[in-house]
């Protein structure tokens, strides 16, 4: 049994060599733990679940404490009462004027949601505010005056004025209204205090709260508020257009003398410059304008043909007639020429001159021709003329064009300056004329105006109160309480510097944790833990209820938890040196008194007598001796009767009732016991039980206290520290190892002893060490012993 390894004491581990200079540190596999523990590295959350679950009643005790009193708080309050009321405010429509002004043009969203919170600001401002007062004679309300009273003039302010001057002074004045004014300066600062507006997201509504005392002055202030509110913002729209009637009343005497001068500029413009009817006249000139330019483009084509005429006629000779001046007359006596002139020689041909018809022939021939001759001079005379007539027709029509564009643009350049005039008059005489018809109608548009605020759902009497609410607040104490009690659990934690677990001897101390006895009390079912209690103070020997004190527990109950933890201490001993040779005497001490050195030296020896080899047991705590009294041996004689000389160290060993187990009492308590220790005897002593004792365990005084383990710990081979689990400071066992390395004390590792296994800091060993190694293997409360006697089987650790 004792060479089964336990899965969890891997836990215990033994520390590099390297953090003790001149010590050797035995690997964690020669102890049989496994591997080295992992050093952990950022935060690790069941460390915070263990400190919940260790200081639980530390957490529900303050949330407790915290509920309590938010309930009676609640409970004891004054009911407050809010009633709301639902308003509609509609963007607000200006006709004052005939136009729009420039702060009008192009209303978007963004000033239709400055307008709404400005109307927000409104429905708190003071002015209403005093409004409402006045018209409720709120500040003759008993009701009103009971609850604003308070809040202006509290008993703490009251008390720092009397007391101290401090605070707020009253006003001290004798005028009336001055004090009046105060008054109601504080009315009006509480009523606002309990006013709210909460406009809805996506509307045009928005919600007014009041809070009070009394559900009907609640529900009757806030249907006044919005009562007062449509009358103010009336009585503004009123005052607004009044304002706007008088200022119109003085533009219409200064606009009607500027239409008048404008219409007289018009009359003497048009006058100066005959222009009656400007539109009729422009088309005439235009017209006009577009006939001539016609005319002029058609004489010019005219003047072009006649003077191509007027060419072929100079280019042409004598006997040349253009064919373009022949006409039907020309070419009807041309015709007629030909046909004389063949008759005129055809008689030729046939008769000598002088024959009478050839005569008349002859007479008709000339005769055509001088006719002929006369109508191609007319022909070209007629040409010529046409080409004359055409330029000079050519020359009025473009003459007369000029004269047309000159009459157009002077007649252009006077219809602007007229159009300016009109326009400006008509302009005056519009502006003229609206501003006297709204001004005709501001006095009656302003009292029959629509008001944009409407009243959607009025205020009603409160039936349940809105403050305190009971629930919110308890379930606020309950976290408030919750935070709170975290925050002091892990504060307390923070304060608590004790040594809890091997990890915290890993993590501060740096030494190698061989092993951790639970204490008696935490393997107790809760009918045995009175009974514990009451044995606390008495004699370690006394049973109660049949419960064995735990000095002996190794050797009267080997079979229980802790038995099986001393004997895995005892393994750790044996192993802890690297030359394969078991320390033969070793030192058992501790920071402080208290922390159950002694008990670990007893069972220590006990556990090594038990292998069959011969162990001695020495008291060297002659300041406070208690091995004898565990295990039942005289002191008239021990220890410093040896040292003092006045005795042999043979003389002075004892046989215990235990097989392999023997003892050398402390003795009498000597004047001087590190002397003593110091003493070469001590020296000379431990040489001497070392040839005849295979194990010399030595217990000592804390080596906090005196000096006296400090002086045997340079004589022993090893030295076991025990440390109190949850009880002794981290600081205590620093300062202790720091104190033993300084005699080069050979520290073989620590004990963590008195360890409550219920407690949450060892939940993880308690529940894969002690509970599970001992369900496997059948270790336990009650192994070995009849079932009606399990409980009885556990035994005190002191």
């Amino acid at each position: 049994m004792e060479n089964e390894q336990n899965p969890n004491q891997s836990l215990i581990r033994a520390q590099d060599a390297s953090r003790l200079p001149g010590y050797y540190y035995p690997p964690p596999e020669s102890l049989g733990y496994g591997h080295p523990m992992e050093e952990e590295e950022g935060i690790n959350l069941l460390d915070y679940w263990r400190v919940l679950v260790k200081r639980r009643w530390t957490i529900l005790t303050f949330t407790f404490v915290i509920l309590a009193i938010t309930a009676i708080a609640t409970w004891k309050a004054t009911p407050v009462y809010r009633s709301v009321i639902k308003i509609q405010i509609d963007p607000e429509q200006s006709n004052v004027l005939p136009f729009k002004g420039a702060d009008e043009i192009g209303s978007n969203y963004a000033q239709s949601q400055e307008y709404l919170q400005t109307q927000f600001k409104v429905l708190e401002s003071e002015r209403l505010v005093e409004r409402v007062i006045r018209v409720l004679d709120l500040d003759k309300n008993p009701k009103f005056l009971e609850e604003a009273q308070p809040a202006a003039k509290s008993k703490t302010g009251q008390w720092l004025r009397d007391t101290f001057g401090l605070g707020e002074k009253e006003n001290e004045s004798d005028d009336p209204a001055a004090v009046e004014a105060n008054r109601l300066a504080i009315l009006v600062k509480y009523f606002k205090e309990n006013l709210s507006a909460s406009p809805i997201r996506n509307s045009r509504l928005v919600d007014v709260y009041y809070t009070s005392h009394d559900a009907q002055l609640a529900a009757g202030i806030a249907n006044t508020l919005a009562e007062e509110y449509k009358q103010m913002n009336f009585e503004t729209k009123f005052d607004s257009t009044t304002e706007a009637s008088e200022f119109l009343k003085k533009q219409l005497i200064d606009l009607k003398a500027k239409v008048e001068k404008s219409e007289e500029d018009l009359v003497k413009f048009s006058q100066q410059h005959d222009i009656y009817e400007i539109g009729d006249k422009q088309n005439v000139i235009l017209q006009k304008l577009s006939d001539l330019n016609t005319a002029l483009t058609a004489a010019q084509a005219e003047r072009i043909q006649k003077e191509s005429v007027h060419r072929i006629v100079q280019q042409a000779g004598p006997g040349n007639f253009p064919d373009i001046l022949r006409n039907k007359l020309i070419e009807g006596l041309e015709t007629n020429l030909a046909d004389l002139k063949v008759q005129q020689a055809k008689l030729a041909a046939a008769f000598k001159p002088g024959w009478p018809e050839l005569d008349q022939v002859t007479g008709q021939v000339l005769e055509a021709e001088a006719q002929l001759a006369a109508e191609r001079k007319k022909a070209i005379r007629n040409a010529e003329t046409e080409y004359r007539t055409a330029i000079q027709r050519e020359k009025l029509l473009d003459d007369a064009l000029t004269a047309q564009k000159i009459e157009a643009n002077t007649f252009n350049q006077n219809s602007i300056q007229y159009n300016i005039i009109k326009r400006q008059v008509d302009t005056e005489k519009q502006l003229y004329d609206g501003l006297l018809q709204r001004m005709k109608e501001a006095g009656v548009s302003a009292g029959l105006k629509s008001n944009n605020i409407h009243v959607v759902d009025v205020a009603k009497p409160p039936r349940i109160p809105y403050k305190p609410k009971k629930v919110l607040n308890l379930a606020l104490g309950l976290m408030a309480g919750l935070i709170l009690g975290v925050g002091l659990a892990f504060f307390i934690e923070h304060l608590d510097s004790s040594v809890k677990t091997p990890d915290d001897i890993d993590r501060y101390i740096k030494l190698p944790a061989l092993g951790m006895i639970p204490a008696m009390a935490s393997l107790l079912p809760s009918s045995k833990r009175k009974q514990l209690a009451a044995m606390a103070g008495g004699n370690g020997n006394k049973t109660v209820s049949g419960m064995q004190a735990v000095e002996l527990i190794t050797y009267h109950d080997t079979k229980s938890l802790i038995s099986e933890a001393y004997r895995n201490l005892r393994t750790s001993v044996l192993l802890s040196s690297g030359s394969g040779r078991p320390p033969k005497t070793l030192l058992v001490t501790s920071s402080q008194a208290g922390e159950g050195k002694t008990t670990t030296a007893v069972n220590i020896a006990i556990t090594l007598s038990q292998t069959g080899e011969r162990v001695i047991l020495l008291d060297c705590d002659m300041r406070n001796p208690r091995v004898h009294k565990v295990i039942g041996l005289e002191n008239n004689h021990g220890m410093s009767t040896f040292l003092s000389g006045n005795s042999d160290l043979s003389s002075m060993i004892q046989q215990s009732d235990i097989p392999n187990l023997f003892a050398v009492s402390a003795g009498r308590v000597p004047p001087n016991p590190a002397e003593l220790l110091g003493s070469p005897r001590m020296k000379q002593g431990l040489a001497l039980l070392d040839e005849y004792f295979d194990h010399v365990v030595i217990d000592s005084p804390p080596v906090l206290s005196v000096t006296d383990a400090r002086i045997i710990s340079t004589l022993v081979d090893g030295v076991v520290l025990v440390i109190k689990g949850s009880e002794t400071p981290k600081e205590a066992v620093q300062r202790t190892k720091r104190l033993l390395q300084e005699v080069h004390a050979h520290i073989i590792g620590t004990l963590l002893n008195n360890v409550n296994v219920r407690s949450a800091d060892y939940y993880y060993y308690s529940k894969y060490y002690y509970y599970g190694y001992g369900k496997k293997y059948g270790y336990g409360y009650g192994y070995g012993v009849k079932p009606d006697q399990k409980d009885d089987a556990i035994h005190e650790n002191q």
